[in-house]
């Protein structure tokens, strides 16, 4: 694919991971197969080769098991950017400011991966990928959705 590489360097991927969650409590370091939850996630970008990657967190416990995983921290999400009700969206523009600020780059692209869907893989991130590199000069963004089966106020 040509320019892949390239369109892969300009991307940073973020994982974005408080510490206390509202609903189920430290549910990004759960285990399942003896593995912590953010443990998928992890495995998923480094499988796909991309380098720029950030772990949004006030949790230190959270960044030590990140950084057993593969995926060094140089900041910690301030705690004012870690109650439930902050917009992603901040919590997206602090990440992207700091890792700008380390990676002494702009980045063009920026991809969330979300720690609560160990279920996709390294194929279906590729896939992923793969798709918005051919369709990204056509369209801003985009966003894997699935239709809901339960509904969303719970």
């Amino acid at each position: 694919m040509k320019n892949f590489k390239d369109f892969l360097n300009d991307t940073l991927v973020v994982l974005c991971a408080r510490g206390n969650s509202k609903g189920l409590k430290n549910k990004n370091i759960i285990k399942i197969n003896n593995k912590p939850l953010i443990y998928f996630a992890i495995n998923k970008i480094k499988k796909n080769n991309i380098i720029h990657r950030c772990i949004s967190s006030d949790s230190r416990s959270i960044i030590k098991i990140s950084k057993k995983y593969g995926i060094d921290s140089f900041f910690i999400r301030p705690k004012k950017l870690s109650g439930p009700n902050v917009s992603k969206l901040m919590v997206w523009k602090h990440a992207l400011s700091k890792s700008e600020q380390h990676y002494k780059k702009k980045f063009k692209y920026f991809l969330d991966i979300e720690i609560t869907n160990p279920l996709t893989n390294e194929k279906d991130l590729d896939k992923f990928l793969k798709l918005f590199f051919k369709i990204k000069n056509k369209f801003d963004g985009m966003f894997c959705t699935r239709k809901s089966w339960k509904n969303p106020f719970f």
